[in-house]
């Protein structure tokens, strides 16, 4: 069989088209598998080889051992240090992946989402009246502080606290962006820590308990700890990882609704006549503007893929993005993979797609017309997220 092809793209062809809606990776190189430089990275576009390598759990393990980064002659990895706190929900195997699910299910069912509504619809209106008040394109505030506050309560963490959850949302898409300098990475290890501190001390003090769907999370983790069911090191790694991926991800997928209501697809006028057809419009733009453009494998031994041989230690970056726009999903777009698929599926979906709902609700109800004016991306090769978003309206 033989190694893949080398991916037919230079490092800044790579990096450098991150920071843009328009980045994508069906365009970069020719084959369904290609390895990047000499990193042992390998990028899979194709939709059933992404399928086949979820259901081959014993060849490819979900732990995020290693990222790809920008390097001073090429494409390099940098190796993550490995522990209980970092294998844990998407980065965790079988049985632990079970496990931790179990754990974090409660707080997602249908009847938890249902009672998270009011207060999602509440926030909402009061940031956007006070953005439209203020007069400020700039939006990305509320756009932010939604995902965040929504991520405390779940947690069952003070909302006085929103601004640390705002900042701490982004910091693990930042970290796995590739492009992050050296003193980027330093102020971004001393937030995580931060983050870490903060978690464990609502861990310590949190009354242990059994789960159930109108408990906040911290305390079921507590519980779990307490009935050895998982070690204190996974609870604070769950805790951690709620930010990123209830906080960052929804607040990406927010940005992308408001920004695409106006800007090229002209959504607004539509959905205004037919409010009914907002969930699929958000689905939509979930579909073509996923907020993770992939998730990372670790090859677990010498093994084949797609015709081509992988060894231990070869990585896969399982592309969401270019999955999303074969010609099945296009022709079906309900079976997109932007909340992940199988086991691994986004355990906060529901909230996910509710927040962006109300979201485009709520701002449609107060701006009857408005323009994009300006838009900065997030510079990061595996997040599509909006820094900046300003948008010029008429109260």
């Amino acid at each position: 069989m033989g190694r893949a092809p080398h991916l037919e793209a230079s490092q800044a062809e790579l990096f450098e088209g991150a920071a843009s809606e328009w980045f994508d990776p069906i365009g970069i190189g020719g084959a369904t598998i290609d390895r990047i430089g000499e990193t042992g990275v390998h990028m899979v576009r194709d939709r059933d080889l992404i399928e086949e390598v979820l259901r081959r759990e014993d060849d490819f393990s979900a732990n995020l051992t290693g990222v790809l980064m920008r390097g001073d002659d090429g494409p390099l990895v940098f190796e993550l240090p490995q522990s209980e706190s970092t294998m844990v929900i998407a980065t965790a195997d079988s049985p632990r992946h079970r496990v931790h699910r179990s754990l974090v299910q409660p707080s997602m069912t249908p009847r938890a989402v249902d009672r998270l509504e009011g207060k999602i619809r509440s926030w909402t209106e009061e940031l956007l009246d006070q953005w439209v008040a203020a007069g400020d394109p700039e939006i990305i505030e509320v756009v932010e502080t939604v995902p965040a506050r929504v991520v405390g309560e779940i947690l069952g963490l003070p909302q006085d606290d929103v601004d640390h959850f705002r900042t701490w949302a982004m910091t693990g898409g930042t970290l796995l962006g590739g492009n992050v300098g050296e003193d980027a990475l330093v102020a971004l290890t001393g937030e995580t820590m931060g983050m870490a501190v903060y978690l464990q001390q609502h861990l310590d003090a949190a009354a242990p308990a059994r789960p159930d769907d109108d408990v906040p999370m911290i305390p079921l983790l507590r519980g779990a700890v307490e009935r050895d069911e998982i070690s204190m090191d996974e609870a604070l790694g769950v805790a951690i990882v709620m930010f990123s991926a209830g906080g960052e991800s929804t607040a990406a997928l927010l940005g992308s609704c408001l920004r695409n209501l106006f800007a090229g697809l002209e959504q607004a006028g539509a959905l205004r006549q037919n409010p009914g057809l907002i969930p699929a419009y958000v689905d939509e733009v979930a579909r073509l503007a996923l907020p993770f453009r992939f998730h990372y494998r670790a090859v677990r031994r010498p093994c084949s893929l797609g015709g081509y041989d992988l060894v231990d230690g070869d990585r896969l970056m399982l592309m969401w993005s270019a999955a999303n726009r074969s010609p099945g999903v296009k022709d079906a777009p309900s079976t997109h993979l932007a909340f992940g698929r199988r086991q691994h599926k986004c355990v906060g979906e529901h909230i996910a797609r509710l927040e962006a709902r109300v979201m485009v609700e709520e701002f449609l109800a107060r701006v009857p017309e408005a323009d994009v004016v300006d838009t900065r991306y997030a510079n990061s090769i595996m997040v599509l997220r909006l820094e900046s978003l300003q948008i010029v309206h008429q109260p």
